[in-house]
């Protein structure tokens, strides 16, 4: 689900040269989202949106100047299933 979303139409276009960091880093996101039933958590925010993922989940996705995810607090959220080892 994830690649299919990273590969859909509501996704941004990238170019695999320049975005490469971005690309991985928006597919890990997705296949958290996918393996802990995101669809049916308390808040999902604008997760999967087309919005810089920094900007996901009212601010609960950290990230530093550069654009890379430190932190990701989804605490009382009913995440359910398999954290994936992307």
């Amino acid at each position: 689900k994830a690649l299919d979303w990273i590969l859909g139409p509501n996704n941004n276009p990238f170019d695999p040269e320049k975005d490469k960091h971005q690309i991985m880093q928006r597919y890990q996101l997705a296949a958290l989202y996918y393996s802990t039933t995101g669809e049916n958590w308390t808040n999902n925010g604008n997760f999967l949106s087309a919005d810089d993922e920094c900007n996901w989940y009212q601010e609960s996705v950290i990230c530093a100047e550069d654009g890379r995810v430190t932190n990701i607090t989804l605490a009382n959220n009913v995440l359910k299933g398999i954290l994936p080892s992307e």
